[in-house]
């Protein structure tokens, strides 16, 4: 709650892995139903450090690191 001292020790670093889609838009937007993006969304008003790790099988599912030149011919 605003105003009460936190129960949880104080973060050197957030790390988020392995982050998803939805994960990384939810956090982008400002939506925090979920409780991990609030408490990025909490890290980041303290001033703490995140880091968020795509999920491998998206990162490769999108094309990320593929040659241009074969992602780009017809």
């Amino acid at each position: 709650m605003p105003g009460q001292p936190d129960v949880w020790p104080k973060a050197d670093a957030i790390l988020v892995a392995p982050a998803t889609f939805n994960t990384i838009n939810a956090w982008a937007f400002g939506i925090t139903d979920k409780w991990l993006v609030g408490v990025v969304a909490e890290g980041i008003g303290k001033r703490i450090p995140v880091a968020m790790v795509l999920l491998a099988s998206l990162y490769a599912s999108v094309g990320v690191g593929t040659n241009s030149r074969s992602a780009c011919s017809s």
